[in-house]
Parts: structure tokens; sequence; C-alpha cells
């Protein structure tokens, strides 16, 4: 992995950009970039939006989702498959293609 890699972080349900204050300067610290997107309470489809925002222009991103945020991600991923290098999960959870929390 590049040394500039960009990680966007995205944290889980209760949970704000400060989950990964323990692990942002580490990433820092290898040379990589970090971005921390704060989800809101409006749901998956903005939750979605906020990390769509969050990527980068001209890069594929590493999008790392913990607990919910894994669907979070994997539906940003789908969403802009160019704009993603990799998605890691933490403790995430993806489901199917299609899956819902709520179905």
């Amino acid at each position: 992995m590049s040394p500039a890699a960009t990680f966007v972080l995205v944290h889980g349900a209760w949970h704000g950009p400060w989950a990964w204050d323990g692990v942002v300067p580490h990433l820092h610290a290898a040379g990589a970039r970090t971005i921390t997107p704060e989800l809101g309470a409006g749901g998956l489809h903005d939750d979605v939006g906020a990390v769509l925002d969050a990527l980068p222009d001209g890069e594929k991103a590493v999008l790392v989702g913990h607990s919910y945020a894994g669907l979070v991600v994997r539906e940003a991923a789908d969403a802009r498959p160019g704009a993603v290098g990799h998605v890691i999960l933490l403790d995430g959870w993806a489901g199917p293609d299609g899956a819902s929390l709520l179905a």
C-alpha cells in the first residue's frame, strides 16, 4: 500500500469520529492521510451520502467501517467503485446484496 494512502475511517452506531482517536496518529506516523466523517441520525441513505462526500477526488481511498458502518462503507463502495481501492470491516457487518438492517 502506498505511504500516501488515504483512509476514510467510518465510526459505528452511537459513536463519533472520536472513536478513531487511537488509530489516527499511527496512520499519520506511517505517512497516511485520514478522513473521519461524522454519521448523523438520518439513516443509512444519509450515512452513505456522508461517506461519499468524504471521499477524496482523484484517488482510491481505503474505506474502513466499524460495526454498523460495515454496511455503510459497502454501500458507498458499491455506489462509487472507482473511488475505493479497498474496504476493511472492523467488527463490521456488510450483509448480502440488498440487505437492510430493517428487513
